[in-house]
């Protein structure tokens, strides 16, 4: 984790779904993963209200 530059080096999530293993490699500037993440739930929120 650089704090300096916000961003973070590498984690990796493991996540069980499904019966299937997922792992996910993130890395990056926390700004960007951010963004990311809120679009994509913006996404799934608009398609659950149709």
């Amino acid at each position: 984790m650089d704090l300096a530059r916000n961003s973070l080096d590498a984690v990796s999530v493991f996540v069980l779904e499904n019966s299937e293993l997922v792992m996910i490699n993130v890395d990056g500037d926390f700004d960007s993963m951010i963004e990311f993440v809120l679009h994509a739930f913006d996404s799934c929120q608009d398609r659950d209200a149709s």
